[in-house]
């Protein structure tokens, strides 16, 4: 059994740590028992969402409405968000208008962003989203001179 030495400091910090789960809503969430969003401390992972559409960028503006909402019950926004991971069904016909999509919902906060390609559950979606945010944060550097 591996265990780690932690010091009375970081027992009290990491056990007195709140945890936050905002429910998914639907026959996922029942069938997997999961949470739309977690947060611990000023952490907050949204699961992969999907949400219907027409086109790609349809979807992620749906799917961010979704998320939004499951931020802001945490406590967080849109601009909190430093990682986006989005899963494209047609990664090579669809990466120029989910990278479109992408900016124009999260502007200039710049989250790092990793596209893969890959299948997704059902027939009719595009692009399942997943984020991070961190709230409490300031920005440190800005990349308007770059």
């Amino acid at each position: 059994m591996f265990r780690v030495a932690l010091s009375k400091c970081q027992r009290t910090k990491a056990f007195s740590t709140m945890r936050q789960n905002v429910p998914a809503v639907g026959a996922w969430g029942d069938l997997a028992k999961c949470s739309r969003a977690v947060r611990i401390g000023d952490v907050v992972r949204v699961a992969g969402t999907c949400a219907p559409g027409d086109t790609a960028r349809d979807q992620m503006n749906a799917i961010f409405s979704v998320i939004e909402p499951a931020l802001k019950e945490c406590g967080a926004s849109l601009d909190d968000i430093v990682a986006t991971r989005l899963f494209a069904a047609d990664i090579s016909n669809d990466w120029e208008e989910l990278g479109a999509a992408h900016a124009e919902i999260l502007g200039e906060t710049r989250p790092v962003c990793t596209l893969v390609g890959g299948n997704l559950l059902m027939p009719w979606m595009k692009v399942e989203v997943e984020v991070e945010a961190v709230v409490n944060t300031r920005t440190l550097v800005s990349f308007d001179h770059i």
